[in-house]
């Protein structure tokens, strides 16, 4: 049994964006991020394992994973649910050369060489969440008031989750255009939830969602259909052009840090 793995992936990797990107999204209680340590955990398994990631080794993460117990070997599962939600195999190379023909995506490829598309640990989303049937048998208005939502968000929550349960709409399906169509007939699912749950959650290279605001700005233009006018020859690579938008967005021209991490295992400096 092995508690550690090293698991290769693709280069180049510019790692601080996405290490950025996991700690704005985290879920307290679920998930951690230290951007200066080069580390990331989430719980996974319906509660059951975290798994962490550490980037330590130039080429590969190091992937650790602890029960209830203590420490649990790293399955082949866990490593294919790492690989989907880190982006571990993709041919960046490829990807940034065809990005790079663009007179606008240049210089932000150069920037960031083998910027990566966070992904989720399974495309149902954290599997620590509840599982569709149990959404799906709940009142939406016993949502709103646990959760904090708008009643049209409770319901559009508790509509998807019986889609699913139903299989109207199939989260496990190949084709992320299947879904997004399945998507779009929900009531409260608009384009730009359907293009972005595409991205994040379907793994699909070539989601892109126009109507993003910060897109918009980072394109300089007004309406979903300039963006996406903007975005034909950036296919199939989308993606990608929308993590490269959003992270000059957000971060502009610092160049981002690679300096060798300490373990992750280190005890923090007093």
């Amino acid at each position: 049994m092995s508690a550690t793995l090293d698991v290769p992936c693709t280069l180049p990797l510019t790692l601080e964006p996405l290490l950025r990107t996991i700690a704005a999204h985290a879920v307290p209680g679920l998930e951690t991020c230290d951007v200066e340590g080069r580390t990331h955990s989430k719980v996974v398994h319906d509660g059951e394992v975290g798994l962490a990631a550490a980037w330590d080794t130039p080429g590969a993460v190091t992937l650790s994973a602890t029960g209830r117990a203590g420490p649990v070997e790293v399955t082949g599962d866990l490593v294919r649910l790492a690989r989907r939600w880190l982006d571990l195999d993709r041919d960046v190379a490829a990807v940034d050369t065809r990005l790079a023909e663009s007179e606008l995506l240049r210089p932000l490829v150069a920037a960031r060489p083998g910027l990566r598309v966070l992904g989720t640990d399974a495309p149902a989303g954290l599997r620590a969440f509840p599982r569709p049937a149990v959404l799906a048998g709940t009142d939406a208005e016993e949502l709103r008031a646990l959760v904090g939502l708008t009643r049209a968000r409770a319901a559009t929550v508790v509509g998807l989750a019986r889609a699913v349960t139903d299989g109207v709409v199939l989260l496990t399906s190949t084709d992320p255009r299947e879904v997004r169509a399945a998507l779009l007939g929900l009531p409260g699912v608009g384009p730009w939830t359907a293009d972005y749950l595409a991205l994040r959650a379907l793994g699909d290279h070539d989601a892109y969602p126009a109507d993003d605001l910060v897109l918009k700005r980072a394109l300089g233009v007004r309406s979903g259909r300039e963006a996406s006018a903007l975005s034909r020859d950036w296919a199939p690579w989308r993606a990608y052009a929308v993590t490269h938008l959003w992270t000059q967005a957000v971060y502009g021209d610092a160049r981002p840090a690679m300096t060798k991490a300490r373990s992750p295992w280190r005890e923090p400096e007093p």
